[in-house]
């Protein structure tokens, strides 16, 4: 009988390993399942879907309305690029903005708790959002792309030029999902949807437009314009379109004219992240869950 309630004890006590300081983890805490967790939550919730669509219309729709305005006024062709096909780039950043900066909603409701008791590191769930959601918005991006790349190939309103810069499409595929890294990192550090989200996009449509209208007037002013993070991708755009269509033809004659160089500009994005990314790491640590 002894030997039988052992035995039923010990089945129990499978799945819960007992650890040093009295937590209650899984028998298998690794990052995998953090991985699994994330993934899991992603494709279970009902606003995954209203992104879905949000991220789509941002390239697709762009591009079927300008398909749609260039038939009915009967405006005159002209070719069309690759750079035309990513036009909603800079509606897709503010969309990864928004979606990153829910991390900082998830902490307030205490949606992470679980994850302090149930991982042996609690850095995991963290790292597991960092590359989800990276994938999740490069997926939807390049998808979104390709269909307004589609789209525009069948309209007959102009020619489309396929020896043109092509690198545009590949800065909005790769570049926009960074910026759902920021605004997670910032969330993480921040604690405060509205406070992430609020202040990047003041960042990123107010005071970087002032920035670049005022650049002449002092070299401070063009360095801060050059180092701000919203304006990477459009800097790395203008850059290959310009030098496609003969405005320049030297990297040093692009300097002159004021355009920032990708090298710069990759360099910019990088260190953001990885400011970004720290800091959220390190309140993740710093701070425990009530």
């Amino acid at each position: 009988m002894s030997n039988t309630a052992n035995t039923v004890t010990s089945d129990v006590a499978k799945p819960v390993q007992q650890q040093a300081r009295g937590r209650m983890v899984p028998a298998n805490p690794s990052f995998g399942s953090a991985m699994k967790a994330e993934f899991t939550k992603l494709f279970t919730m009902r606003s995954t879907l209203v992104w879905i669509i949000l991220f789509l219309g941002c390239q697709i729709g762009i591009s079927v309305l300008n398909v749609f305005f260039h038939q009915i006024n009967d405006i005159p062709a002209s070719i069309v690029t690759w750079s035309d096909a990513a036009q909603g780039t800079w509606i897709a950043q503010i969309l990864a903005v928004i979606l990153g900066g829910g991390a900082s909603a998830e902490i307030s409701h205490r949606m992470t708790a679980h994850s302090f008791l149930t991982q042996n590191n609690r850095s995991n769930w963290l790292w597991a959002r960092f590359i989800v959601q990276w994938l999740f918005v490069f997926v939807l991006n390049a998808v979104a792309v390709f269909g307004s790349f589609l789209v525009l190939i069948t309209d007959l309103s102009g020619p489309f030029v396929f020896d043109s810069a092509w690198q545009p499409i590949l800065v909005s595929v790769l570049g926009v999902p960074f910026y759902t890294t920021i605004a997670t990192g910032l969330g993480v550090t921040l604690r405060n949807r509205v406070a992430t989200i609020g202040s990047l996009l003041v960042v990123f449509l107010v005071i970087e437009p002032m920035l670049i209208m005022s650049e002449k007037l002092s070299p401070i002013l063009e360095w801060m314009r050059k180092l701000s993070a919203g304006t990477v991708l459009t800097n790395m755009g203008q850059w290959y379109d310009s030098m496609w269509n003969g405005t320049f033809n030297t990297v040093e004659q692009g300097r002159e004219l004021g355009y920032v160089t990708p090298g710069l500009s990759i360099l910019v994005l990088a260190g953001w992240v990885i400011v970004f990314v720290v800091a959220g790491l390190w309140s993740n640590k710093a701070h425990d869950v009530r």
